[in-house]
């Protein structure tokens, strides 16, 4: 997941390359054994940073995750041609949501297996992926 191509500051820069630090990270050794040194080295930028950005390893989590939901329903919707017939439409979203899915696996399987351990912190994201979609 690359976000870079949307900020709009210098500070959303900084932020944005430590969303893909910690993608990169989850990528290489997964949620749970990925440190904010690790995030840090991938985004190139330091550990002040990432504590200006970001108050802890799971804030950044569920920043990644919020933004990737956002992503994949972006995805679907452009996917989908509201002009086809319904089964179309079906395959398209499917197909879409699919894609999305291979395009950063890693990513994918920390939502499902590492999320549900933030406990409540999680459930306002688990419920808004679940709305959107």
């Amino acid at each position: 997941m690359t976000a870079l191509s949307h900020a709009e500051s210098p500070a959303d820069t900084y932020r944005l390359r430590l969303l893909d630090g910690l993608a990169a990270a989850i990528n290489d050794k997964g949620y749970r054994d990925t440190t904010v040194a690790d995030i840090v080295r991938h985004a190139r930028t330091s550990k002040r940073t990432f504590y200006d950005q970001f108050g802890t390893k799971e804030d950044g989590f569920l920043e990644l995750l919020r933004a990737n939901n956002s992503a994949l329903v972006d995805g679907i919707q452009a996917a989908v041609d509201p002009e086809a017939a319904w089964t179309d439409q079906i395959g398209q979203a499917v197909g879409a949501y699919v894609d999305h899915i291979a395009s950063a696996p890693a990513i994918t399987l920390s939502w499902i297996r590492e999320l549900p351990a933030l406990g409540s912190r999680a459930r306002p994201l688990q419920r808004a992926a679940l709305r959107e979609l």
